[in-house]
């Protein structure tokens, strides 16, 4: 993927970042959920009441079962104007999935708070994002992960290195990265693979992970996604450390690493022509996070998510 230089959003004024309300629910000890004994409907109730909410706004698709929970697609897509022309309106669309790995139910929790915001809000960056971009959303991938605080799913397998993007017959169910017996063996990958298929035409993917260390990063896939990773860090690292006193200002608190293949769904996505990134927030932010998926980790971590998508918004629009 080229990315054009001129468009390039290098966040040189820190008040242009998106700062989160403090009062953003964490799911840890003295918030509002325990995330990793929580059942799934802590997520998808979240989804369930938008769409009933916003009804202009939000819509869904069931596309499947898994667990007996229905396996939803949600849209959220603002009303346009009456186009009398004949030009199209368009709108950049961004399609974004959490929780593939069942027990990083982080980034389920923070893409809900990011809808919830998306919905509710009257912020400017969440007004802009509403009324400017598409958002096509799966709120949960590995349902039975999740419940099971395990991540991956009832068959042992990593549902992150099940598509056919350079799978291998590696590793067994007992280890971690297991990519099942052949390609789009499990329900979860045969259900994103439904997904990117119908949206071929949007503009990015994010697939949002959890990730065990204390920094944010982005996995890239060429030299601009890097070069928009280190601003965007290197931005937020001045904000933070501008807000919280125990951290270092000298330190960028944030990383990127290459994308590999090996069955990802990320690279699955790049085989496909849809651009995209893999985003990783920490279980626990280094230095200010106290407990596992607490507030100030969800606070960041919805700090990480929605500068993510503006910055990639800019490169659209």
């Amino acid at each position: 993927m080229r990315i054009d230089k001129s468009k390039f959003f290098f966040f040189e004024d820190l008040s242009g970042l998106y700062t989160a309300d403090f009062e953003v629910n964490g799911g840890s000890v003295n918030d509002e959920v325990i995330l990793t004994n929580a059942k799934v409907d802590v997520v998808l109730d979240i989804y369930k009441q938008l769409s009933i909410n916003y009804p202009h706004y939000v819509s869904s698709e069931k596309i499947g079962e898994l667990c007996g929970k229905d396996f939803n697609i949600y849209t959220f897509s603002f009303p346009q104007i009456n186009n009398f022309t004949e030009f199209s309106v368009k709108k950049p669309e961004i399609l974004i999935t959490a929780g593939i790995h069942g027990y990083e139910q982080g980034s389920a929790w923070t893409l809900a708070q990011f809808c919830r915001q998306l919905c509710e809000s009257d912020n400017k960056y969440f007004s802009f994002l509403r009324r400017n971009v598409i958002f096509k959303i799966i709120p949960l991938v590995n349902i039975w992960g999740f419940e099971n605080n395990e991540r991956n799913n009832e068959n042992g397998v990593d549902i992150n290195r099940n598509f056919d993007a350079d799978w291998k017959p590696l590793w067994t169910p007992e280890q971690g990265n297991y990519m099942g017996t052949k390609p789009f063996s499990e329900k979860e990958s045969r259900f994103l693979s439904e997904f990117l298929e119908n949206n071929k035409n949007a503009e990015f993917l994010i697939d949002y992970h959890n990730i065990a260390s204390g920094l944010p990063l982005w996995f890239v896939n060429c030299e601009e996604q890097a070069t928009l990773c280190n601003s965007l860090f290197t931005a937020l690292s001045a904000k933070w450390a501008g807000e919280y006193t125990a951290l270092n200002k000298n330190k960028v608190y944030g990383a990127c690493k290459p994308e590999d293949g090996l069955g990802k769904f990320s690279y699955y996505a790049l085989k496909n022509n849809i651009n995209n990134i893999t985003l990783e927030t920490p279980w626990c932010f280094d230095t200010v996070g106290v407990n596992q998926y607490d507030n100030i980790t969800i606070k960041l971590s919805l700090e990480v998510l929605v500068n993510t998508i503006l910055s990639l918004v800019k490169l659209y629009m």
